[in-house]
């Protein structure tokens, strides 16, 4: 078996997270980066399977002294790349080796809304650019009709937060309004962000920062700030435990540490769960959203089990925006609950979206919370609504 499989394997995975990324790559084909190699395309592939955590680790030792090796470079740059899938462009790998001629760049990255940005990556510390050439990369690709001038824009990923050399240097050029930069830190601060969110609009404006922007008016990332601190608030424990009826808006709470905990826990065995049953490996781009190579799509909500009246019951929480990205996703879309330790229902989109307009619903804040209660009685599983009860007992898979 290859590292690939390994790390597709759960019962083997965390062996594979013991390597370093050195060792990865030279476990993988011939042991050398080189464009259009197998190497390269196993190594691609591998990180699209890892998680969050192990892509920061990644990132970082090849930028640490002490773990760096002659590789480094050209590992961080696909890891960089793979960031950038996460934080939901759409992602064109480039070349380790640039070209007089070619329109070279170390990645392309086109936003949802289109907008598409050049990067290049810069890992020493010689932070004196020839900022020339690095916008000859852009005119080229601007020749080849592979981007438009107007809505295109560079973006320097550097491998230290110290850059106000660079900075000063851009600041003063005339490629000022076209060129923007980052560090690798702050990309893994939006990822973590990202993984975080369930909105998928504030998504959106974690994206948006990195496009050239005028900051006059910096209502876009108070907006930013304000949904991503609404959203930690929100943990989605579900909803709290219903009388009679669904309640009618949803209360602020406070969750302890170890609960939050839990809610991972549990979200990340119905995951695994959902990878089994669709056969593919789930790469998690959000809280609660998960993403398969050929567009498998599967959203996640926890609740633990409810017991203060009977049937004893779990009730959880589907945002509206999700299940639209679920359901956008036909056949290979997946409504995943995760039930405390009892199991995970997985229901395919074709299922739900006729019981949709049947759920109990809240509306906060100009969207829509769909309620999924989920009742076992006995040897069946139950999915209620106004005036429905949906058996879903096929879709039920118990620890």
């Amino acid at each position: 078996m290859s590292i690939l499989d390994d790390v597709r394997d759960p019962l083997r995975q965390e062996e594979v997270y013991t390597k370093s990324v050195a060792q990865v790559v030279g476990f993988l084909g011939n042991g050398r980066l080189t464009n259009g190699s197998d190497t390269s395309r196993q190594f691609r592939q591998f990180l699209g399977l890892i998680p969050q955590p192990k892509l920061a680790d990644y990132a970082n030792s090849c930028l640490d002294p002490a773990t760096r090796f002659q590789q480094s470079g050209l590992a961080l740059q696909d890891v960089l790349n793979e960031i950038g899938r996460r934080l939901g462009f759409g992602v064109e790998f480039g070349s380790y080796t640039g070209s007089q001629t070619d329109a070279a760049f170390d990645g392309l990255w086109t936003a949802p809304d289109g907008w598409q940005i050049i990067v290049e990556v810069k890992t020493t510390d010689a932070y004196r650019v020839k900022l020339a050439r690095s916008a000859k990369y852009r005119d080229r690709l601007v020749a080849a009709e592979r981007v438009t001038l107007a809505r295109s824009s560079h973006l320097l990923v550097v491998g230290r937060e110290d850059t106000g050399e660079l900075e000063a240097q851009v600041r003063g050029s005339k490629y000022a309004w076209d060129m923007r930069l980052v560090s690798v830190e702050a990309l893994l601060w939006l990822l973590s962000i990202r993984d975080r969110l369930d909105d998928e609009s504030a998504v959106a404006r974690i994206t948006s920062v990195l496009k050239p922007e005028e900051y006059t008016k910096v209502d876009g990332i108070i907006k930013l700030v304000f949904d991503t601190t609404r959203e930690a608030v929100e943990r989605d424990t579900g909803p709290e435990a219903p009388g009679a009826d669904p309640p009618s808006g949803q209360r602020t709470r406070t969750v302890s540490a170890e609960a939050l905990v839990d809610v991972a826990e549990a979200k990340d065995r119905a995951v695994v769960q959902a990878e089994g049953e669709l056969g593919v490996p789930l790469t998690r781009l959000t809280r609660s959203l998960a993403r398969g190579p050929s567009g498998e799509t599967v959203v996640v909500s926890y609740s633990k089990l409810h017991t203060t009246r009977e049937p004893h019951r779990y009730w959880a929480a589907l945002q509206q925006q999700s299940w639209e990205t679920v359901r956008s996703a036909g056949p290979k879309g997946r409504v995943v609950v995760a039930c405390a330790a009892d199991g995970v229902l997985i229901v395919p989109a074709a299922v739900i979206e006729p019981l949709v307009g049947r759920f109990w619903r809240t509306e906060r804040d100009d969207a829509i919370v769909y309620h999924l209660v989920v009742v076992p009685k006995g040897s069946r599983v139950m999915l209620l609504g106004s005036g429905m009860e949906e058996e879903v007992t096929t879709y039920f898979h118990r620890y």
